[in-house]
């Protein structure tokens, strides 16, 4: 409907400030909840030789309704490793990302300022 409307979207925090990348076993209390979700993204990258950075950069730009993608990088490095991403390479993977079901609706996940950590 935003789209429709010419209402620009734009995604930030493809990465969760980092979340992501923590091991599941290492997680502090306050995420306890989504371990198993974090677990399966960990297992996905791995059994499939795909960063996460590259899954969630992948998911995000492959969906149309995305005008922009907002991303926070520390180095010059770093972000030209997020902007060269294999999209031919591992656009394949889409569907079977998808297939994780990994939504998840908890704000005090999704939204830094409510973290309690």
């Amino acid at each position: 409907a935003l789209k429709e409307k010419d209402i620009i979207i734009q995604v930030r925090s493809v990465f969760l400030q980092g979340l992501f990348f923590i091991d599941p076993e290492n997680l502090p209390d306050h995420f306890l909840q989504v371990r198993h979700k974090l677990q399966l993204l960990h297992n996905f990258s791995s059994n499939n030789n795909l960063p996460i950075k590259d899954l969630c950069l992948l998911f995000v730009l492959n969906n149309e309704f995305i005008n922009t993608v907002i991303i926070g990088v520390d180095s010059l490095k770093n972000l030209e490793d997020n902007i060269n991403i294999d999209w031919e390479k591992n656009k394949h993977h889409l569907p079977k990302i998808t297939e994780l079901n990994l939504q998840e609706n908890n704000e005090d996940i999704l939204i830094p300022s409510k973290w309690k950590i």
